[in-house]
């Protein structure tokens, strides 16, 4: 688990130091106040989706990074009386623009609808935060609220903004979201109550008082991660870190098929992210810090191979600075399908608790049997973490994504994704204060 570099640390290495306070910082969640269910309401969303007809004309999306950060700073200061709602996000992204960053903001090339809905004047700053996050991350943004106070606090907010690219809507039926909306923040409701009968559109979270301060779908993961890239052509002209392998990592690289040497180094690269945001910030008494998310991997076939990039992921298990937890589903293998070769030999690797290896395998006789777990993690009497769903299906029945939101998890699918960044976001969570057993011990 030791790092050598060809000559001293990587590039990457060094432009994580610089950028690990702001990010961390960033990540830092605004807490809602209320647990209010989502209004009952007779709204049809006619705002949000003449804005998401506008936004459909648009061949490319029309403000510039720089501009972006204008545009949300702008909300920030016109917000301020609420507190800092989002100040940190706009200096992360500050950090992005600057000359020779080897991490810039993500491209974008179009806009895509957004919708934050809050249901308490209380927290609005919260929605304030949530609404910067996404207007970084290159989309055009609905602050929803029912009729009265809070609508007309939000209105005043945004008045003198573009509305294509910015407005406050009163909010509809949660049943009658467009499905235009790529993304949705929620503040108040929590996640049992909003996902019981309908599937979260594609990118969606929530923060709630429900037992405790609590954060939900993919919220859970680092916002400033939404909006930056590596920037790959530099990236590749540049000092890499290589990591030496342990006898396990050695043996999972083996099952490989055929492992290309730029896909290693891509895995040496998001190691290198790992080891060097393992170190919690620290200000005054306040913690904050990157976790690894608890993941759970189905394996619904299994030929004469492992799927890559579930040997990855335990190469990854097996070299990260983290207490990894992975679960690895098994559904519908048969009744020999985990005491045949190669998921037997795997299984047993990634179970044996070396080197850091410490996975559960889980079998499930069938597809409605899995439904059943998903469904039993979802139940208010579980404190498990919630589900983190990863899938080598190319998608994933509604159902199953309800199911984990539900539970106050998210079906992410893929394990891997061309921004390393990207992947950096699924495979960890944000953790608010000290968390024992984060890091490995060995």
């Amino acid at each position: 688990r030791h790092r050598t570099f060809s000559s001293g640390p990587s590039a990457l290495a060094k432009a994580v130091e610089d950028i690990r306070k702001p990010l961390l910082d960033a990540s830092r969640c605004v807490g809602s106040e209320t647990c209010a269910p989502w209004p009952h309401v007779l709204s049809e969303w006619t705002e949000v989706r003449h804005q998401a007809e506008v936004v459909a004309g648009w061949p490319v999306h029309p403000l510039e990074p720089a501009e972006r950060l204008a545009l949300a700073s702008a909300l920030v200061s016109r917000a301020s009386f609420l507190g800092s709602s989002g100040q940190h996000l706009c200096t992360f992204y500050e950090k992005l623009l600057e000359p020779g960053s080897l991490m810039v903001p993500r491209a974008q090339t179009v806009a895509h609808p957004a919708v934050v809905a809050v249901t308490s004047q209380s927290d609005l700053q919260a929605a304030i935060h949530e609404a910067v996050a996404l207007l970084l991350s290159g989309h055009a943004v609905s602050l929803a609220a029912p009729r009265g106070n809070v609508l007309e606090a939000a209105k005043e907010i945004v008045q003198g903004f573009p509305a294509e690219l910015l407005q406050a809507v009163e909010v509809g039926p949660l049943v009658t979201l467009p499905m235009t909306v790529r993304a949705l923040r929620t503040i108040g409701p929590a996640a049992g109550e909003l996902w019981k009968d309908k599937a979260p559109p594609g990118d969606f979270g929530g923060i709630s008082s429900s037992h405790g301060f609590n954060i939900h779908g993919m919220s859970r993961a680092s916002a400033p991660l939404t909006m930056t890239q590596l920037d790959k052509t530099v990236l590749k002209s540049l000092t890499r870190s290589q990591f030496d392998q342990s006898r396990e990592a050695s043996e999972l690289q083996d099952m490989l098929p055929s492992p290309a040497e730029e896909g290693l180094a891509e895995l040496n690269d998001f190691l290198d992210l790992l080891w060097n945001l393992r170190e919690p910030l620290t200000t005054g008494s306040s913690e904050i810090s990157l976790g690894p998310a608890h993941k759970h991997i189905l394996l619904t076939f299994c030929g004469t191979r492992i799927p890559e990039d579930i040997v990855k992921a335990a190469m990854i298990s097996a070299m990260s600075p983290f207490k990894e937890k992975v679960t690895l589903h098994a559904v519908g293998l048969g009744a020999k399908g985990l005491s045949q070769d190669p998921l037997r030999s795997f299984c047993r690797l990634v179970t044996s608790g070396r080197c850091g290896l410490e996975w559960k395998v889980a079998e499930h006789k069938d597809w409605s049997r899995f439904l059943d777990w998903l469904q039993d993690q979802a139940e208010p009497h579980q404190n498990a973490e919630p589900v983190s769903l990863f899938s080598s299906l190319r998608n994933l029945e509604s159902e199953v994504k309800r199911r984990c939101a539900q539970g106050g998890g998210m079906a992410w699918v893929q394990l891997f994704t061309p921004n390393l960044m990207e992947q950096l976001r699924r495979w960890t969570r944000v953790v608010h204060g000290p968390q024992e057993g984060r890091l490995r011990a060995d």
